[in-house]
């Protein structure tokens, strides 16, 4: 599977990634793989929203290290 682009999109519910992940675990994790890859290579450029959708399919958060920085400050 090859990602050619970080163009993420639309709607991800938890939902959807349950059932993707459940019905299709080999698929789910080489999507999985494939994201965080991209987005590795792309995270100064991420918007918030492809954040979202990454955290939305990963379970992880997305956030940058300043941003964690300063929301623990607060």
């Amino acid at each position: 599977m090859e990602i050619v682009c970080l163009d993420m999109e639309g709607t991800l519910t938890p939902e959807m990634v349950k059932v993707l992940a459940n019905a299709w675990p080999q698929i789910y994790a080489e999507i999985v793989t494939e994201a965080m890859s991209a987005a590795d290579n792309n995270r100064g450029s991420l918007t918030q929203s492809q954040k979202t959708v990454l955290a939305t399919l990963t379970g992880a958060s997305m956030m940058d290290a300043s941003e964690a920085a300063r929301l623990s400050a607060t």
